[in-house]
């Protein structure tokens, strides 16, 4: 894991292999059916707290915001209901800082 500016405290993050040939670059758009998955550790004890994922969704889904899904999930892939999976604001506003990467914020992380 690694320690991010993120609210989800430390991260390791993988992402669909579709996106493998596009991560480095300055700006891109990823396909229809990319997924996102990000472990993170709030506490600091080197465990897994959860499981943010995002999936990217047809295009109409929320053009607004890039047709991002978003869902929390316990560490062992439970989906949460608080927040409500979907167009989680805090998410949003959150990833809207890298709208030049189809906000995918962490994929500057090593």
């Amino acid at each position: 894991m690694v320690k991010g500016n993120s609210p989800h405290g430390s991260v390791q993050i993988w992402y669909s292999s579709n996106v493998k040939d596009i991560i480095g670059d300055e700006t891109f758009l990823v396909p229809e059916g990319t997924v996102s998955v990000k472990e993170f550790d709030n506490d600091g004890d080197a465990g897994v707290d959860g499981l943010a994922v995002m999936i990217k969704k047809e295009s109409d889904y929320d053009p607004e915001n890039n047709n991002w899904h978003y869902e929390m999930r316990t560490a062992d892939g439970t989906l949460l209901n608080e927040p409500m999976p979907g167009k989680i604001d805090m998410c949003i506003s959150c990833h809207k800082a890298w709208k030049s990467k189809d906000y995918l914020g962490g994929t500057e992380m090593q």
